[in-house]
């Protein structure tokens, strides 16, 4: 009898396993089936974006969601995503379409869900549309409590206003709320017109700001920043120094090349490390030969990552500037005769030769 109700007990056993196992079965075909409806209807908004576009394009009345058949939240999504890449009539055109079918009033309605990412994707689509009506709400999210939705309400107003948007990224560094990586890709996505706002964050009375501004003239590129990058080569701020230092590679050739050296010669002599350090990269490749007495004497720096970076940057450099430094030892003895001679080559009339007129940083070596 035990050994009968042991049987029936694992044949109840076996079939339950198949049962379930067809239904795992099931459930898997039912989402690959679904996933594959999902993947041919984003297919298909897709192309009918893409003829909207066209007919936006041609001046055609585009038709409405109602009359295409398909999902309208998909096709706002593509559409919204459309507009950075068209011209400035099509880009009306679209938007007029998109504010006729009630997108932009339902992004607008999203930037106050009580989702966060719901928020986001708000704001996402704001600045997609360039919609000039969705200004205060991204504004509002900029002092949003997640840190998610304050960046793409930062990133969308840049889309939107353009270099017009760059004092609002400016006031938000200044109080905290924007993280710098954060900043900097919002003025890297302003196009030209951003070049004023940005000169003028580097005057800012905030260091933080100004750090901000020194790194967007590097990433943006911003060569008719050159006046402005020089004049903060002497910044209070030791990280806007080392920062300027290591910008000049983008505004070279764009600026007065007496104050260049003038500049480069400040951050050889910096009392800090860092910033002496960016100096010799910037020296080696904005000076070259020109600058191998700067290099010579920073190669005998206190600090090793100085040192190295001296030696590296003289190391690629060829030719020479001054006569004797080509074959001068990286470990030799810095000199009175040494110095003179720098001073003779960075230009400086004033100095007579053997008086102390190099670098005022202390040096590891026997001078004399």
């Amino acid at each position: 009898m035990a050994g009968l109700s042991l049987t029936l007990v694992l044949i109840i056993l076996a079939i339950a396993g198949v049962v379930v196992a067809i239904g795992v079965v099931l459930v898997l075909l039912a989402m690959m089936l679904r996933v594959r409806r999902l993947r041919r209807r984003g297919l298909e908004t897709r192309a009918v974006a893409d003829r909207l576009v066209v007919l936006a394009r041609e001046g055609q009345d585009m038709p409405s969601v109602r009359d295409l058949r398909v999902d309208s939240r998909t096709l706002g999504d593509a559409m919204a995503a459309r507009i950075p890449d068209l011209d400035a009539r099509t880009h009306a055109e679209v938007l007029d379409w998109l504010r006729r079918e009630g997108f932009v009033d339902a992004a607008l309605r999203h930037s106050r869900s009580r989702l966060s990412w719901n928020r986001a994707f708000a704001a996402t689509q704001l600045g997609n549309m360039r919609a000039l009506e969705g200004v205060d709400a991204l504004v509002r999210l900029l002092s949003d409590d997640d840190s998610e939705v304050r960046v793409a309400a930062v990133l969308a107003l840049a889309d939107v206003l353009d270099g017009a948007a760059a004092p609002i990224v400016a006031d938000n560094v200044r109080s905290g709320v924007l993280p710098d990586r954060v900043a900097l890709a919002a003025l890297k996505r302003m196009g030209p017109s951003a070049a004023t706002g940005v000169a003028e964050m580097l005057f800012d009375r905030d260091a933080r700001v100004r750090r901000v501004a020194v790194s967007s003239v590097a990433h943006r590129g911003d060569r008719q920043s050159a006046a402005a990058l020089l004049a903060r080569a002497g910044d209070v701020d030791v990280e806007v120094r080392r920062r300027v230092l290591s910008a000049l590679f983008v505004v070279d050739g764009h600026c007065d090349r007496t104050r260049l050296r003038h500049a480069l010669r400040a951050g050889a002599e910096d009392p800090h490390p860092e910033v002496r350090a960016a100096a010799a990269t910037a020296i080696g490749a904005l000076l070259g030969s020109e600058g191998l007495p700067l290099l010579h004497y920073l190669a005998h720096d206190p600090s090793f990552w100085v040192t190295a970076r001296a030696r590296a940057a003289m190391s690629a450099v060829e030719g020479t500037a001054v006569e004797g430094y080509s074959s001068l030892p990286a470990d030799a003895p810095w000199t009175v005769e040494h110095q003179a001679r720098l001073v003779e080559a960075m230009g400086d009339a004033q100095a007579a030769p053997g008086a102390s007129a190099g670098p005022s940083m202390p040096m590891p070596l026997t001078v004399g």
